[in-house]
């Protein structure tokens, strides 16, 4: 019994139905195929329509009257499926709720209308292709969940077979069309059922996919902060200044405003890594390193290690006054923060030497750094 129940809960594609993402997916998709079909059905219906008026002898006479009734009706349906679908396409209208029974609606009425004229069809043949014809057309166009889709399916199909003796009086061409519109809703059902599975499938693997490009996004957005990082100071590093600096130079907003770059090193850090050891240095470049993140973040600017104990601080800034506050703080600041070390407090010094310049194409990034770096060179030697 489980096994019989589990068959018939995978015929219906319950979990496809249970998603809200998937069923968004498909009502949008259908509207979009909803939209060319109704284009397409109003064209028809208004040829057909012009051919009672201009052919009327190649249609029943008694029954011409009815036969453009049901065109015009059709093509009702048609515009008011277009005008629909406009005006959620354009986000006029945004419930997905409206939009499902809007279609559900739709179908059943373009069901209906096919089997109705192939009721007609019956007083002077036994074809209900029509009928037939938007039984297939449907299973395939709408992607109504499979449940649903019998339900329209078979409640059309048994209107149409109450109402089939009323026009078809042959009882041997009722049984032959009784039996070939139940195989077709049958196999209308299997087509439905089918795309709407496949449909689902394709959903979830396309879920699947963007779930791994978005992993694989931010694996690479990672490995990218990894590689421009410095590991032990947490700044920029040295690779990564050639891209801030195209970046800046690049940038419209940052175009003639004042760059200026301060390098700095510590002072005699030789000295301080043979008296102290080289965990005691690392430990003094960790605190410069947090200091100059601080500022970086306060000022909107740019820290980096430039290599070993040297570091580079860019800043766009045409405040002469901040520029002066900015030194004096870095200069206070590292000079205060303690170095600990096996229980020993060591305090360091650095030397800043500062170069600015304008953000344009006549000037050279590099420029202003080897400005900073003279300046700073200068600083130390008179020292």
């Amino acid at each position: 019994m489980k096994k019989i129940m589990d068959m018939l809960r995978s015929l219906f594609v319950v979990e496809a139905t249970d998603n809200k993402e998937f069923k968004r997916y498909t009502l949008e998709k259908t509207a979009k195929r909803g939209t060319i079909f109704a284009v397409f059905i109003l064209l028809v219906e208004i040829l057909m329509i012009s051919l009672t008026f201009i052919i009327p002898e190649y249609f029943i006479e008694n029954l011409i009257q009815l036969y453009r009734i049901h065109y015009y009706v059709l093509a009702g349906i048609s515009l008011s499926g277009i005008f629909f679908f406009l005006l959620f396409k354009s986000g006029r209208i945004k419930s997905i709720v409206l939009l499902e029974y809007f279609l559900m609606v739709n179908v059943i009425l373009c069901l209906s209308w096919g089997a109705s004229v192939s009721l007609l069809d019956q007083v002077n043949s036994s074809h209900i292709a029509v009928y037939l014809t938007f039984m297939i057309l449907l299973a395939v166009g709408a992607l109504l969940p499979p449940s649903k889709m019998a339900s329209i399916l078979v409640s059309v199909e048994v209107l149409f077979i109450i109402l089939l003796p009323y026009y078809q009086q042959n009882s041997d061409f009722l049984f032959s069309i009784r039996l070939n519109s139940s195989f077709f809703l049958l196999f209308a059902f299997v087509i439905a059922r089918q795309f709407y599975a496949e449909e689902y499938l394709n959903f979830k693997k396309d879920i699947l996919i963007q779930e791994q490009n978005n992993s694989l996004t931010k694996q690479n957005a990672r490995l990218m902060y990894l590689n421009s990082i410095d590991p032990l100071t947490n700044l920029y590093n040295r690779q990564s200044l050639d891209n801030v600096l195209a970046s800046l130079w690049e940038s419209s907003d940052h175009q003639d405003k004042a760059l200026h770059v301060f390098m700095m090193d510590v002072d005699r850090f030789k000295s301080f890594n043979d008296n102290h050891g080289h965990i005691a240095g690392d430990h003094c470049l960790i605190m410069i390193g947090q200091v100059l993140n601080d500022v970086a973040k306060d000022y909107h600017g740019y820290a980096f290690r430039y290599g070993g104990d040297e570091f580079l601080f860019l800043l766009i800034s045409d405040d002469k006054d901040q520029i002066n506050k900015i030194i004096d703080h870095i200069y206070t600041k590292i000079e205060n923060s303690p170095i600990q070390t096996d229980h020993t407090l060591f305090y360091t010094k650095i030397s800043l030497g500062h170069g600015s310049g304008k953000i344009n194409s006549d000037t050279n990034p590099w420029d202003i750094i080897h400005m900073a770096d003279q300046k700073l060179y200068i600083y130390k030697t008179q020292k």
